[in-house]
C-alpha cells in the first residue's frame, strides 16, 4: 500500500504512524467503534462492550497504543462537571487520524456506524451511550 500524505503537514501523526498503529486487526476494531460511535466519543465501557473477543485490559492497552500514535485522544470531565454515575473519559478520533485514514481508504464511517446500530446494548452501556459528553474541538466528534 502507498501511503498518501500530504508535504505540507507538519503538526500531527505521521501516515506511518497512524497506519501502523491501526494494522493489527483488534486496534483496527477499536478504532472502527470510536469512528461508528453515534457521537463520534465512546466511554471505555462502550469500547470494551463493541469488542467482546478482547479483555479489559488488551483494550486500555491497545488505547494506550493509539494515543501514543495521535490516533485517538480523550477528553475527561473534571469532578465537578459531571453526574456521579456518567462516564468520566471519552475517547475521539483526531482529527489529523481521520485525515490520514480517509486519505488511505481505510474507514467508512457509515459501515461502522450501521454495525454499531445493530449491536443489543444493556442497560449500562445505553447509559454510556446517551450521557452527555464534555466539549471538545474535534470534528469527528458530533455532541448534537
Amino acid at each position: 500500500m502507498s501511503l498518501r500524505y500530504d508535504a505540507g503537514d507538519d503538526a500531527g501523526p505521521t501516515p506511518t504512524e497512524v497506519l501502523s498503529a491501526v494494522d493489527q486487526p483488534s486496534r483496527k476494531n477499536i478504532v472502527g467503534t470510536v469512528v461508528g460511535h453515534p457521537k463520534g466519543m465512546p466511554s471505555f465501557k462502550e469500547i470494551d462492550h463493541m469488542n467482546p473477543s478482547l479483555a479489559s485490559s488488551t483494550v486500555s492497552e491497545h488505547l494506550d497504543r493509539l494515543r501514543a500514535a495521535g490516533v485517538v485522544d480523550v477528553v475527561r470531565w473534571t469532578a465537578e462537571g459531571r453526574d456521579a454515575t456518567a462516564p468520566k473519559a471519552f475517547y475521539y478520533l483526531t482529527d489529523a487520524a481521520r485525515e490520514i485514514l480517509d486519505r488511505n481508504g481505510v474507514f467508512g464511517e457509515d459501515g461502522y456506524r450501521s454495525v454499531y446500530e445493530q449491536v443489543t446494548l444493556p442497560e449500562e452501556i445505553e447509559t454510556h451511550l446517551h450521557a452527555e459528553r464534555p466539549a471538545v474541538d474535534a470534528a469527528t466528534v458530533d455532541l448534537n
